[in-house]
């Protein structure tokens, strides 16, 4: 089973701002979006999409506490 984070802090409602930092980790996922919850939300879509389909998946959104926002099959 997958368990997905989604951290929901109030910045992600801003824009992008600044120079973006290196990918010294390589976790670096580039976009076009303005905004960064924007970006996330099609970062996390493209990371799910290459998931095997019949894997179970329990996404949770947090910010001062977890909540389930999804339980199913990643495809």
């Amino acid at each position: 089973m997958w368990l997905l984070l989604l951290d929901t802090p109030g910045s992600m409602g801003d824009p992008f701002a600044g120079t973006p930092p290196e990918a010294a980790s390589g976790r670096r996922v580039e976009t076009t979006a303005e905004i960064k919850f924007d970006g996330a939300r099609q970062a996390f879509l493209d990371y799910v999409a290459g998931l095997p389909p019949a894997d179970p998946v329990a996404v949770f959104a947090f910010s001062s506490s977890a909540e389930l926002v999804f339980e199913g099959r990643a495809g």
